[in-house]
């Protein structure tokens, strides 16, 4: 009885969506690249064209973000943007292990997904990863300043969306970033909630 209702759940249980696959150039090894919040896989147009004539580099946009689905449902935890990054790895079909790069939050989920798919990954990388102590771990008093500041700064952001999406443009136009730094309506849930 037991693998009966155990076989039951997983056929109700929903799959993962597959992630759009932004780009998919050149040959050799896999470099898997997966980006940061507030971002798409536009992040990497600078870095794909200086390996692509050694690697095979796939970009993909993260689940809420760039041109994937946004679910309805979704909640944009790490175990959702895992299982939706393993489903779009599945259906390319690779063969061999390949290299997970991930950036900022990017970093946060591409550990995940080496910790729950070792077997997958070959290396990985980790590009500015978000690593955050609470104030209380925080012995040197300027550097615990500097932190509830910036909790303060990202609270503020999170809870005025019309100021943070107007700030992102801005920072993005100055900048000349394009949509490497985006949040919009289409994508605030999953900026907020991921």
């Amino acid at each position: 009885m037991n693998w009966f209702v155990r076989a039951a759940n997983r056929l109700r249980a929903p799959s993962a969506p597959v992630l759009h696959i932004a780009g998919d150039e050149g040959e050799g090894p896999v470099i898997i690249l997966i980006h940061g919040i507030a971002s798409s896989a536009v992040t990497f147009r600078r870095v794909v064209p200086l390996l692509q004539d050694r690697y095979r580099c796939i970009s993909l946009d993260l689940l809420g973000f760039g041109e994937s689905p946004t679910p309805v449902d979704a909640t944009y935890t790490v175990e959702e943007h895992v299982a939706a990054i393993n489903a779009t790895i599945r259906s390319l079909g690779l063969s061999a292990p390949f290299i997970l790069v991930g950036h900022s939050l990017g970093s946060l989920l591409a550990v995940r997904f080496a910790a729950q798919y070792p077997a997958q990954v070959s290396r990985l990388v980790l590009v500015s990863p978000p690593a955050y102590l609470s104030q209380s771990e925080i012995g040197d008093p300027l550097e615990r300043a500097r932190m509830g500041v910036y909790l303060k700064a990202y609270e503020f952001l999170r809870g005025n969306k019309d100021v943070t999406m107007a700030t992102a443009s801005t920072i993005s136009r100055v900048l000349q970033l394009g949509t490497a730094l985006e949040v919009t309506e289409r994508n605030w849930n999953p900026f907020v909630l991921s």
